[in-house]
């Protein structure tokens, strides 16, 4: 028995030699595909319908797993056959790479109401691929198009459903009250919207009638900070307010 141990701890030994000897011919081999770090679809995981959005993928490239090609792919949650497909190759960088699949390349914005997942496959030039996906939903209403103005940012604003009509967007943009406030359209219950002349680093926030008593509250009904826009958002904000003063607060 002992002589059986030994060989064997000696076999041992001999393979993790041979193994630590062949590391630099390891080195050539990619060790990995290229890492999709993220998968970033719609404003909180909601994309509208007619309303054109980019998706991207934030993909990690190395030098031993060069990046070729970007594969995104939209399925009904559950779904096996592709709804919408694009395939986008670049001279893309080492390092991380935003890649950014186009609203108006994409169609997303046609899909009608309902849970979908958005799957981006990640190719090196080997051959290796990574997979990774994100779920999203279209909810079951349009953004008007008066809420969708050339040069204006598009606010959606989700509350509570019985949230009364009369609110409206106040900011910097409006002089804080020096101006009227900028109507939200009731879209449904709960769901409002407006075009904003929003631009970098403009303040804002949410009011009834006007009234600074009855503006936008935090959970614990606190009035929170003001909402700061930053171009890097895009022409589509989407905001939630879970409470507001005189209702519940």
């Amino acid at each position: 028995m002992r002589f059986k141990y030994s060989l064997l701890t000696f076999s041992l030994i001999v393979l993790i030699t041979i193994a630590c000897d062949n590391d630099d011919d390891l080195k050539g081999i990619p060790s990995l595909a290229p890492n999709v770090k993220s998968v970033n679809v719609g404003i909180g995981t909601l994309v509208f319908a007619g309303v054109p959005t980019d998706v991207s993928a934030t993909i990690q490239e190395t030098e031993k797993s060069p990046l070729s090609a970007v594969l995104f792919e939209v399925f009904q949650l559950n779904g096996m056959t592709a709804l919408k497909n694009g395939t986008i190759e670049d001279d893309f960088e080492e390092g991380e790479n935003v890649v950014v699949w186009s609203g108006a390349e994409s169609g997303i914005g046609d899909l009608t109401t309902g849970d979908y997942i958005l799957q981006v496959t990640a190719t090196d030039t080997d051959g290796n691929k990574t997979i990774r996906s994100a779920k999203f939903t279209v909810p079951d209403y349009v953004i008007p198009d008066l809420c969708q103005e050339e040069g204006k940012v598009t606010v959606v604003l989700l509350t509570n459903s019985d949230t009364p009509d009369d609110v409206g967007l106040v900011g910097s943009i409006t002089g804080w009250g020096g101006q009227a406030d900028i109507a939200m359209h009731k879209i449904k219950n709960g769901v409002f919207c407006a075009a904003a002349p929003l631009v970098e680093g403009a303040e804002y926030k949410f009011r009834r009638q006007s009234n600074w008593g009855l503006q936008e509250k935090q959970d614990n009904c606190n009035d929170g900070n003001n909402k700061v826009y930053r171009t890097t958002q895009g022409t589509l904000v989407v905001i939630s307010v879970p409470k507001w003063g005189g209702v519940g607060c």
